[in-house]
């Protein structure tokens, strides 16, 4: 390769394996379960013939789950029997249904051999199981590796997860301990530079007593609750193939290795393996869920607004500016405010509203224009003067209570007005009801007699 073709030793390529997601599901039929069973051998050829670990002689194949589903989706009511049998030299599966109404279908997929790989996980869990009952030396230190061990209605689970939306729902966690007994379905948060959530975390849990358990051993003397955490989608499934009165056998050791469950009814038994997380299971979901704090909408005021009026030599001067301040603030809701946006404030040297004040002794100067509104009764020759003392006084007091009238007669002139315009309007809409009335009623009169419904007549009557 040459020089200016060289790859840069600072790019890294990364692969990594997500092993929580890897489950197996099986179902075991026994012999007893079928109506008939007969199994010949002899009709295959030898090397497509393998040997489980009880050296009994299998025959292994695969055929693609949508063509199975196609064929049971639908299973009616009056189906009578099933046959299933296979045609080693062409590859064929064979299957026959036989309804109650005496009408037969037959499907004949074709099948791949597949080589016989035993999943040795359940086999494994249970002979641990059984040696750890046999052991009768309680002084024997206990092995992280030991096998857990719990029973559990299956109308408990299911019923949880019926609750529980599974499009929102990711994980499914399981912590117990002597006392007590979780299950968790929730969802991971995921934030882009803390600030974007792509994904909203969510959880949902119940707690309840070991005693609801159908039974429980836990072979760790460690004190700390027992956490598993795994895929809850294969979950739901396997779940559903039970029913609610079912009982579900759970055997684990430690996050990272499978967990095992088994339904066991009528001759049939359904097994599902899920590998569980090993490298989350001990984040707490409580202490690691980022909570983005709302942006602050509303701004509070710095300063409040002045209760008590400022007084002065003169005059009593009272501070609206801080009334005026918007308590929302200047910052709109989605946009964000820019840095040089200022909010606007009420000028706050305008100068006060002349307020009479009765202790001072200082007269008050009154310039009244010649248009002014005609309500103000004031005398045309008035000039401004500058007394004090009791003179002045009274001639404040009478100043202020002929104001006092002047808006009196203001209030009562407006509200007349609106007296006389409110019965104005009923009277126009009393008119337009009488000439509806009389225009109906006209119409009726000029009606022809063939137009009256009660009493029709013929053209001959």
């Amino acid at each position: 390769m040459s020089k200016d073709h060289q790859i840069n030793k600072s790019i890294k390529f990364q692969l990594q394996e997500d092993k929580a997601h890897v489950s197996h599901g099986e179902i075991n039929f026994q012999k007893q379960f079928f109506k008939s069973f007969v199994f010949n051998h002899k009709g295959f050829e030898t090397s497509e013939l393998d040997h489980d670990e009880n050296d009994e002689v299998i025959y292994c194949f695969s055929i693609r789950s949508k063509i199975l589903s196609v064929l049971f989706r639908k299973t009616d009511d009056d189906i009578e029997s099933y046959r299933i049998a296979l045609e080693g030299q062409g590859y064929k599966l064979n299957v026959e249904v036989r309804t109650k109404s005496l009408i037969r279908k037959q499907y004949n997929p074709y099948y791949q051999m597949y080589k016989y790989d035993k999943l040795g996980v359940a086999k494994r869990y249970k002979d641990l199981f059984i040696k750890q009952n046999k052991r009768l030396d309680d002084d024997e230190d206990d092995d992280e590796n030991e096998i857990n061990y719990l029973m559990i209605d299956n109308h408990i689970l299911k019923g949880f997860l019926d609750n529980v939306n599974s499009s929102s729902t990711e994980d499914f966690k399981l912590e117990v301990n002597e006392k007590n007994f979780s299950i968790t379905a929730f969802t991971k948060g995921i934030y882009i530079k803390e600030k974007e959530i792509l994904k909203q975390p969510m959880a949902i849990n119940i707690i309840f007593s070991t005693e609801e358990l159908l039974d429980l051993k836990l072979w760790s003397s460690n004190t700390q609750d027992k956490q598993i955490i795994y895929r809850l989608k294969d979950f739901k499934t396997f779940l559903n193939l039970g029913n609610g009165s079912d009982f579900i056998e759970i055997w684990f050791i430690k996050p990272g290795d499978p967990i095992l469950f088994e339904i066991n009814k009528n001759d049939v038994t359904i097994q599902f393996v899920q590998v569980t997380d090993g490298e989350n299971n001990h984040i707490n979901l409580e202490k690691n869920t980022k909570v983005i704090p709302k942006e602050q909408i509303i701004k509070k005021s710095k300063k409040q607004a002045i209760k008590n009026p400022t007084k002065t030599n003169n005059d009593v001067i009272y501070d609206h500016t801080e009334e005026l301040t918007n308590e929302f603030g200047a910052e709109p809701m989605f946009v964000p405010e820019d840095e040089d946006y200022q909010e606007p404030q009420p000028p706050r040297n305008l100068p006060p509203p002349p307020i009479p004040n009765l202790q001072n002794d200082i007269s008050i100067e009154d310039d009244i224009q010649q248009d002014q509104d005609m309500s103000h009764e004031s005398s045309p020759n008035r000039n401004d003067e500058i007394s004090w003392g009791g003179d002045h006084d009274l001639n404040k007091e009478n100043k202020i209570s002929q104001l006092i009238q002047n808006s009196k007669k203001d209030e009562s002139r407006l509200i007349n007005e609106a007296k006389i315009k409110y019965l104005n309007s009923l009277k126009s809409n009393n008119k337009k009801r009488k000439l509806k009335k009389n225009q109906d009623s006209i119409e009726e009169e000029e009606l022809g007699p063939t137009q009256n419904i009660h009493n029709i007549k013929g053209i001959f009557d």
